[in-house]
């Protein structure tokens, strides 16, 4: 019997075996180190990548983007891609990487008839380095109380009138929708007035397609004599007059408005998520269809907006002394209509008018 060369021939399999495994495993591991060293060849351009666009479009509105911000170490040619995300529009290259492509890989954009808010990506690109990708969020909003971007304020016919305001001085007419209240009419969206030479007013982060959206904000000074021929800036009092009747008990200038916060909000949306966060200490009745909006308000000095989706903040005709002037403003968790004071040439806020 070969009982022991049977046993080496054995042990000589498995060792080979064994080896072949070893041999295949450094095998994929060089692979993998050649791969690796590879792609550490790569190197990454230069800076950042950056281009312009508003946060807030309208529909069909055509934007030129230009990309900057990315360089060449080597200073050769960088080419450029755009993507546009949920928009339903294919990539696409605005310039290769090459030096006969002398395009500064700008993009015109017209973004189409879809409210929402979606990103829009730029890349730049370069043959042995890495992407430079920069991106921006861009929302689509339409004016208007019928299919635009505000739902929840209706205009219900033998309710509502329609106030063309036609001053010459703005950009173009606008409309808003007014109610008769207690014998008076009030605009029911905030007023969203500027001038074509002089902008009066500021549109939320300075984007004009948001100005009859949430209307614009104002400094005391400017919301004084910013509302439309036969109408004004209401003063404290002319307010009480109109909440008043609906109020649990009585009403004055030097105090908060207690229980008639939910009275002026409406369950109203934007592109279609609720402005007014629910809280169950705050009764939403709307009961006098002027549907208050969560516009928050702003430093007009340095653009700072706060308060959005939280706070309807609307200035009165009041002084409160020599620099500032009175608003009055709503918080989603409170119940009260609460009062400020805000200085008359750098604090903004909306502003609602009523009939002479």
């Amino acid at each position: 019997m070969h009982i022991c060369k049977d046993i080496e021939y054995s042990m000589e399999m498995n060792i080979r075996r064994i080896s072949n495994i070893v041999l295949a495993v450094l095998v994929i591991a060089a692979s993998a180190a050649c791969k690796k060293e590879e792609e550490s060849t790569k190197k990454f351009l230069s800076g950042g990548m950056s281009f312009e666009v508003d946060a807030y479009v309208r529909p069909g509105t055509t934007v030129k983007m230009t990309p900057s911000g990315v360089t060449h170490p080597e200073d050769l040619p960088i080419g450029y891609s755009w993507s546009f995300g949920k928009l339903g529009v294919k990539a696409d290259t605005t310039k290769l990487a090459t030096a006969d492509d002398t395009r500064d890989g700008s993009i015109s954009f017209t973004f189409p008839d879809t409210l929402g808010t979606f990103t829009i990506t730029a890349s730049a690109f370069a043959p042995d380095y890495y992407s430079s990708t920069g991106s921006r969020i861009v929302t689509v909003v339409k004016p208007g109380l019928e299919g635009g971007s505000l739902s929840g304020i209706e205009f219900i016919e033998g309710e509502d009138e329609t106030l063309d305001d036609v001053r010459s001085t703005q950009p173009e007419s606008i409309s808003y929708a007014v109610r008769n209240v207690g014998g008076r009419l009030w605009m029911r969206q905030n007023l969203a007035y500027t001038e074509k030479d002089k902008k009066i007013g500021l549109a939320y982060q300075d984007c004009e397609a948001m100005s009859e959206i949430l209307g614009r904000y104002y400094s005391w000074e400017d919301a004084k004599t910013a509302c439309p021929s036969g109408y004004h800036l209401p003063s404290e009092a002319e307010l009480i007059a109109l909440i008043q009747p609906k109020a649990s008990s009585t009403l004055t200038a030097d105090k908060a408005w207690e229980g008639c916060s939910g009275k002026m909000m409406s369950y109203v949306k934007f592109n279609g998520s609720s402005m007014w966060e629910y809280w169950p200490d705050v009764k939403v009745t709307d009961d006098f269809g002027l549907s208050f909006l969560p516009a928050g308000y702003c430093n007009l000095e340095d653009k700072k907006f706060k308060g959005i989706m939280e706070i309807a903040a609307f200035w009165t005709s009041d002084e409160y002394d020599s620099e500032n002037g009175v608003y009055r403003y709503i918080v989603d968790d409170q119940p009260d209509v609460l009062r400020g004071a805000g200085n008359k040439k750098s604090f903004g806020a909306s502003v609602r008018c009523v009939e002479d």
